[in-house]
């Protein structure tokens, strides 16, 4: 396993899991001789198993990475009330993920700047997202995302991710790598099974 692979693997098990809709990582590009043929080796490590590793900015410097299983996000972007939010920053109303992807990489600056709405592709919780944008100073609980909505939904939410990303790391450290823990048959049922 490369030092690249453990970095996804312990930053983004839950989306690779399939129980959240996506994960970001945040990769230092002087770390890496190549860091797109890291990319490129991972994908092709993990292809089979519907995982995504989409970049999303690179100012040259750093590059946010966007990991995800499609099934996953596909169902996240086709729901009305996700589309209907996303409408509101400009994209495309009949575009499928692919293309709300890469209007996403459209709203990063130079400097990596999120946009507001990036937590709809990460899955969390729209009210939160609404929240946020309306008044960030405002929420009720802050864990892995600012909460403005449902606070004990929230971080029974936060626990299973944070149960999952434990899991995984531990058999990260014991060297197993990506494709193992996440193989192409394992369902999110069995693996969320495993982290209970």
């Amino acid at each position: 396993m490369t030092q690249f692979e453990k970095l996804v693997g312990n930053n983004c098990g839950v989306a690779l899991a399939g129980i959240k809709t996506a994960n970001l990582v945040c990769i230092k590009s002087s770390d890496y001789a190549d860091v797109y043929g890291e990319i490129a080796r991972l994908k092709e490590h993990l292809s089979g198993a519907g995982v995504v590793l989409h970049v999303l900015s690179d100012n040259g410097k750093r590059i946010l990475l966007l990991v995800f299983r499609q099934k996953v996000m596909d169902e996240r972007l086709a729901q009305k009330d996700v589309q209907k939010l996303l409408s509101k920053f400009g994209y495309p109303k009949t575009a499928n993920s692919n293309e709300l992807l890469a209007f996403l990489s459209t709203r990063f600056d130079d400097t990596c700047n999120f946009p507001h709405e990036i937590g709809v592709f990460l899955g969390y919780p729209l009210e939160d997202i609404v929240g946020f944008i309306a008044c960030p100073h405002a929420c009720k609980f802050s864990g892995l995302w600012k909460v403005y909505g449902d606070v004990d939904k929230a971080t029974k939410l936060f626990d299973r991710y944070q149960k999952c990303q434990a899991s995984i790391n531990r058999r990260l450290a014991k060297g197993d790598d990506l494709k193992k823990i996440f193989a192409k048959t394992m369902t999110c049922k069995k693996i969320t099974k495993q982290v209970a």
